[in-house]
């Protein structure tokens, strides 16, 4: 057996183990290890007639994830929100929503403690429950789960076509953050931008620019170099700049400034009229064509 033929067989192989082991989460949404994942080992599940699970299966079901009954609902002090699982296997598989318990103590909350404490109304929580069952409705964990076995059979071919063995090693790297910050993002943005079309844009804008005065107020007391002027903290690689996923919500509603939102109703999701939709784009499923 040729090196050549060897490398192709080892670099399948390995892609078709990588896939395997990032789709694991789709088929077991709430194992250990997706919990892990999640940052939710400490999150515990809902019952049925728990009023925060069933207003999350509500949201869920309103953005268009099929049998939001098979969503298990979990809150924990660790995780800043995740879901596992997508719409093609929620009813043989299940799926999962980790939410922080922030925001299930202030879903609870008193009307008197949000205006003294300042913590999350209740349209801006559903517009978290909406933006996570979103990538559930969208089938995002595929497209993730597909994008390490593609960085690697790209890679391979990335080394095979440039001579130079620094620059293919270069290009491949480079190619693989870029790609990665390209689809996390993207699939960010989509998740925010079928929460917008559903009724929940001004809670997102509210909810943004809360967290942009949080991380102002962070930044002043660490005089730190890993928040922006603007409040963007940049070490989150994986979401987009708060000030970009603000722009955007403005840009698809009539929330054009802050004080349209800060005058939301809680009791009521106001539905806003789209005055349009950003370019469409091209998701990144690279799909690459190799002569074996």
């Amino acid at each position: 057996m040729s090196i050549a033929l060897y490398s192709k067989r080892f670099v399948g192989a390995s892609a078709l183990l990588l896939y395997g082991h990032a789709s694991y989460p789709i088929a077991k949404p709430t194992s250990t290890h997706s919990l892990r994942l999640a940052q939710g080992l400490d999150a515990y599940e809902l019952g049925d007639k728990d009023l925060f699970a069933m207003n999350v299966r509500n949201v869920a079901a309103r953005v268009g994830v099929k049998y939001p009954e098979r969503i298990s609902i979990r809150v924990g002090v660790q995780s800043a929100g995740a879901s596992m699982g997508t719409n093609l296997a929620i009813r043989q598989r299940g799926a999962c929503i980790v939410l922080p318990m922030e925001l299930y103590d202030a879903f609870y909350a008193p009307p008197q403690l949000h205006k003294k404490h300042n913590i999350a109304k209740r349209h801006e929580i559903d517009f978290v429950l909406a933006h996570e069952s979103a990538h559930i409705a969208k089938n995002h964990s595929m497209y993730t789960a597909a994008f390490l076995p593609a960085s690697v059979v790209g890679s391979y071919v990335a080394i095979n076509k440039i001579p130079n063995k620094w620059i293919a090693g270069i290009v491949s790297v480079l190619g693989i953050i870029g790609s990665h910050f390209y689809l996390s993002w993207s699939l960010e943005h989509e998740a925010d931008q079928v929460a917008a079309e559903n009724g929940f844009a001004c809670g997102g804008i509210s909810f943004f620019q809360r967290k942009l005065i949080r991380n102002c107020e962070m930044r002043s007391l660490l005089n730190t170099r890993m928040i922006t002027k603007s409040g963007n903290y940049l070490g989150d690689t994986s979401h987009p700049l708060l000030t970009s996923r603000i722009e955007r919500l403005q840009f698809l509603t009539f929330c054009r400034d802050s004080q349209t939102c800060s005058h939301h109703r809680d009791e009521n999701i106001v539905q806003v009229k789209m005055i349009g939709k950003p370019p469409r784009r091209t998701k990144l499923l690279i799909v690459l064509v190799i002569y074996w």
